[in-house]
């Protein structure tokens, strides 16, 4: 994603050595990441590559959702305050209110890792993180997943939208295989979160609808989707997005 193509409201949040992705909300002061990508830092700067060049913005303030659980991967949402306005340049993102997101053709957008689908990200050091995105389908919220013992963990009854990583073949049609959702993907365009892209968004047109999460590679009675058998964001495997709907009155 280059400055100026629609995204610049899509930003890297660093925090504690680490980093990850957000999206800058309406009005222009807040941006809406993930909480583990901030949970406990003491600062906190923010990224952002638009069409009048790149700006790093210092934040001093956030709060992590009251039901923020990583073991279950609940209310893994973050509000991050910018001490000054973002650039005019840089996109601000409403919000999806409606919960007619399901089978929903939607984007990705981050700063994650990038690779193949066939063998997962790729680790790159001292290279400074780039944009990118990718388009995919929400198939399913999580707790369909739970309910049929294919996850061990206990998402809140709607709160998590799924993702699977297709290629186009039945056999790495995760959610079509473990739970007989088949929906073989979108083609070459399609693609998965992975390390750095955790806190972005996955919009519904130009709506922010899923923050992204986690992702997961998963088997049941000997069916196991993921083409490599590694967590590496390759095909077969799922990815997780807080729901933007389910949080609405508290975002």
């Amino acid at each position: 994603v280059m400055p100026g193509e629609g995204y610049d409201g899509v930003v890297q949040v660093s925090a504690g050595g680490f980093y990850g992705s957000g999206v800058l909300l309406k009005g222009g002061r807040v941006v809406l990441t993930a909480a583990h990508v901030v949970e406990g830092a003491e600062a906190i700067t923010v990224r952002m590559d638009t069409s009048a060049g790149r700006v790093n913005l210092p934040a001093s303030q956030y709060v992590l959702h009251p039901y923020y659980n990583i073991a279950n991967g609940n209310g893994d949402l973050a509000l991050v305050w910018l001490d000054n306005p973002a650039p005019v340049s840089a996109e601000r993102s409403a919000i999806y209110r409606y919960n007619d997101d399901l089978g929903s053709d939607t984007t990705i957008v981050g700063y994650g890792l990038t690779g193949e689908g066939l063998t997962g990200y790729v680790e790159r050091s001292n290279v400074t993180p780039s944009k990118h995105f990718a388009e995919n389908h929400f198939d399913a919220t999580a707790e369909i997943l739970k309910n049929a013992s294919i996850i061990g963990w206990d998402p809140l009854p709607g709160s998590q939208l799924i993702i699977d990583f297709d290629n186009g073949s039945r056999e790495q049609d995760a959610l079509g295989v473990l739970m007989g959702l088949h929906d073989t993907g979108q083609g070459s365009t399609e693609g998965m979160i992975a390390p750095g892209d955790s806190g972005g968004p996955e919009f519904i047109g130009d709506k922010v609808a899923g923050i992204a999460t986690y992702t997961a590679s998963l088997s049941q009675n000997g069916e196991a989707p993921d083409i490599n058998h590694t967590l590496d964001s390759s095909y077969g495997e799922i990815g997780a997005f807080q729901r933007v709907s389910y949080y609405q009155q508290w975002i």
